[in-house]
């Protein structure tokens, strides 16, 4: 530190939007499902470079917004010799910016998504608008997803409009998918926005599912014949996802080694009693609460955990920058060709078809960390022969 220092250097184009659009268009091959990336670019050198990368990769440019006198976003990371993350420093000060507004507005309005996969780096402003777009000015709300990005970007949402942001069953957040850090992050910021303290939307809602003395006990009982979810409960993970489920009813907690975490608020926990689990995705253990009576069914909160496939164990590490957008790209395209994220079971398939999305979603992010490109161009195989 304090000092130049010899090293090796690699560029490449890049950005959480973009590495999310590339492993969906890896995962998607072949599927009737088509989508549209939207960003943003300066008028500068690496705007050029960016706009003629994105024809390249996803035959469109259309979604690309270049705002003049602005410089194009840039992140530089710094690896240690294992490909671990040391520091990184990331300019996107263009996507906080409101230039770009009414355009993303334009574009979503012009694609009506079934699924929209929205990343931190927009400023509270944006995304209070593009929440607001997907709630009042599609034919059909679509599945929101939120990629983090980081634990100080992921804070951003509760920024929103509480009335943009909605209580389940009037949420617009469908699903986020945080690691534990940055789950700690929105938690507190809800916290401290006393969004978890709102007894007219927020505690009828968590009130629902059930989440009483006999459901904790239910857990701590298990945990003590379960490293995992010992963990996950000594951690606050669980107990954190719980009390955001009202407003984001699908969290999926990336644990690193240890796997991934669904904690999601269902309408339909009794059909959970009779889904087998023969199935090769299935995750290593499910626990349910007991909630109310919701429509004619019973809800309640359900935990699945989903520890990381044989393929993912000691693999070598060259790069850990596109881990999380392998993950959440592959993830969304699943999700947009089954509709797993709903809260209703509504068949045996539905869910089988989410525990696969998990495990590929995984070996995905696995191959992506063992390849020099943020994003892995081996999904593209590898998941052909997984599906």
């Amino acid at each position: 530190m304090g000092d130049s220092n010899p090293g090796t250097l690699r560029s490449s184009v890049g950005g959480v939007g973009f590495n999310v659009s590339l492993a969906h268009k890896y995962a998607i091959l072949g599927s009737k499902k088509s989508y549209r990336f939207i960003s943003a670019v300066g008028s500068d050198l690496a705007g050029q470079s960016l706009l003629a990368e994105v024809e390249k990769v996803f035959g469109d440019a259309s979604g690309i917004k270049v705002l003049d006198s602005l410089e194009s976003a840039q992140y530089t990371a710094m690896l240690d010799p294992e490909g671990e993350l040391l520091l990184a420093c990331a300019d996107m000060s263009i996507f906080e910016r409101p230039e770009g507004m009414e355009f993303f507005k334009e574009q979503i309005i012009r694609a009506q998504p079934e699924t929209l996969v929205v990343d931190c780096n927009l400023s509270p402003e944006v995304l209070n608008l593009i929440l607001e777009t997907a709630k009042k000015d599609l034919k059909q709300p679509p599945k929101l997803i939120i990629e983090p990005t980081s634990a100080v970007k992921l804070s951003r949402i509760a920024k929103v409009n509480t009335k943009n942001l909605g209580v389940f069953p009037n949420n617009t957040i469908t699903m986020i998918t945080p690691t534990v850090g940055e789950l700690e992050s929105i938690h507190s910021s809800f916290s401290q926005r006393e969004l978890l303290d709102d007894y007219d939307e927020w505690f009828p809602a968590l009130d629902l599912l059930g989440i009483n003395s006999q459901f904790r006990e239910k857990m701590a009982a298990r945990a003590n014949k379960n490293k995992n979810l010992k963990y996950l409960l000594e951690q606050g993970v669980i107990q954190q996802c719980l009390h955001l489920l009202p407003y984001v009813p699908n969290i999926a907690v990336k644990l690193g080694k240890r796997g991934v975490v669904l904690v999601k608020l269902s309408t339909d926990v009794e059909r959970y009693k009779s889904i087998p689990t023969s199935s090769p995705f299935a995750p290593a253990f499910i626990i349910t609460s007991e909630g109310q009576q919701f429509e004619d069914r019973r809800a309640g909160a359900v935990i699945e955990y989903f520890p990381i496939p044989t393929q993912n164990e000691n693999i070598q590490v060259v790069n850990v920058t596109g881990a999380g957008d392998t993950f959440i790209g592959v993830l969304s395209s699943y999700a947009s060709r089954n509709d797993w994220l709903d809260s209703e079971i509504k068949s045996i398939e539905q869910e089988w078809h989410m525990w696969e999305s998990f495990y590929n979603a995984q070996v995905a992010s696995g191959l992506s960390i063992q390849s020099h490109k943020a994003i892995s161009p081996e999904i593209q195989k590898q998941i052909s022969g997984l599906s």
